[in-house]
């Protein structure tokens, strides 16, 4: 899939942009209604994307690609993209060096100001989640099937607050749909029992209409230094949900130290190429 187009909006605008077969991507306002039985896929990025474009360059298109064509035909494909951006200099991404001393030398330069950060960049996203629960509302209480949801590192975030403000705010909630959560940056109890998201954890295990599959990986780099200090603990991402109480697979074997889809991800190796074969297996596990 190619991208045209050189998009820089207000990076404090949180914004839907729906991807197209052909290439192009556009700004939307609603949602459009799933078809039967081809609901729509929905990405929300982690940090550090300065515009939609490049989210959906290092996110959305290497995750369909993996997929294969088959798995999103005739699907609606859309990108959330919200303010994740922590340092506004991104000229580290275009010379980021490709051997270990050099992601050493970015996480001992850039680990203060992201821990710092951190709490603030959680505020974000859970503001943002309001502006995309307005969005979906269509989704999460129509008569037909609930939207599929891939959500990578703080996107979890994201999306687990929207699905609060659906359970807090109607009891007519019924259509969760499928949940893929990729290295989530939360914290490692809070689907456990007495947990932030507990409720959240509590739907997707027991709701018929619903699906998840969370992936964690042991060596990730920056959810074991960047996430680990400023939160003074382990994220879910990391070691996966203690009590085991929802779908979960070990992917270190396959991306070791990698954590996300962009300039940290290119020194270390291509991470779709690693896991290709696995996204397109979990993505029929799941039925998409």
């Amino acid at each position: 899939m190619k991208l045209n187009g050189h998009l820089q909006p207000d990076p404090l605008e949180n914004t839907m942009w729906q991807c197209f077969q052909d290439g192009r991507f556009a700004q939307v306002d609603c949602a459009d209604q799933t078809s039967e039985n081809r609901p729509p896929i929905l990405f929300i990025h982690g940090l550090e994307y300065s515009s939609p474009s490049e989210a959906i360059r290092e996110l959305v298109v290497p995750i369909l690609s993996a997929m294969g064509p088959n798995k999103i035909l005739d699907r609606k494909i859309y990108l959330f993209f919200w303010n994740g951006l922590i340092l506004k200099d991104k000229k580290i991404n275009e010379s980021f060096g490709s051997s270990h001393f050099y992601i050493l030398k970015f996480l001992l330069k850039h680990i203060p100001v992201c821990g710092s950060r951190l709490k603030e960049i959680e505020q974000r996203a859970k503001h943002s989640s309001q502006s995309l629960y307005t969005f979906a509302k269509s989704w999460l209480f129509g008569d037909k099937p609930g939207p599929i949801v891939i959500t990578h590192s703080m996107g979890s975030l994201v999306w687990a607050e929207v699905i609060n403000l659906a359970l807090i705010n109607s009891s007519a909630f019924k259509n969760p749909g499928v949940w893929w959560s990729m290295q989530p940056a939360l914290v490692r109890s809070s689907l456990m029992k007495g947990g932030e998201y507990e409720l959240v954890a509590d739907l997707y295990r027991n709701d018929q209409n619903a699906q998840s599959m969370l992936w964690y990986s042991k060596l990730d780099l920056i959810l074991s230094s960047i996430y680990w200090l400023a939160k003074k603990g382990p994220a879910l991402g990391q070691f996966g949900c203690p009590s085991n109480s929802l779908p979960q697979r070990d992917i270190t074997k396959w991306v070791k130290e990698a954590h996300g889809f962009n300039y940290l991800l290119t020194s270390l190796g291509p991470f779709t190429e690693r896991i290709k074969h696995l996204i397109d297996h979990e993505a029929s596990l799941l039925g998409i």
